[in-house]
């Protein structure tokens, strides 16, 4: 096994210093449609409906009465998802702040840290 000299050492150390403190944060994505909100609703909603429907029957159900526990469930499901869903505000920033201070891994000839910093 190989034993890692002094500079080695300092420059892995650097190097996953900058990776770690200057990573960007993600791009702000896009306002996505309410539909989505609406679907994932609806389905949660249609499956409470069949199980709210098969935990209060009072005889043997046919699956037509199933369906229609599970669509009025659904409808009211997908009325709070497409609600939830519109609660959130994703609308992207106006701009990123720049860093003043940058840090990042200088791999070449010479390995090592390479710090920019602007005014």
């Amino acid at each position: 096994m190989k034993i890692l000299t002094h500079s080695t050492r300092l420059s892995v150390l650097f190097i996953l210093l900058g990776a770690l403190l200057c990573a960007q944060p993600a791009a702000a994505q896009n306002r996505d449609s309410l539909l989505n909100g609406a679907i994932i609703g609806g389905a949660i909603g249609a499956g409470i409906g069949v199980g709210f429907t098969h935990a209060v029957r009072d005889s043997d159900l046919t699956a037509g009465q199933y369906g229609y526990g599970a669509l009025v469930f659904g409808g009211i499901g997908a009325g709070i998802g497409l609600g939830v869903d519109a609660l959130f505000n994703r609308s992207p920033r106006p701009f990123a702040p720049q860093r003043r201070l940058l840090f990042a891994p200088a791999v070449g000839r010479v390995n090592g840290l390479a710090v920019r910093w602007r005014w």
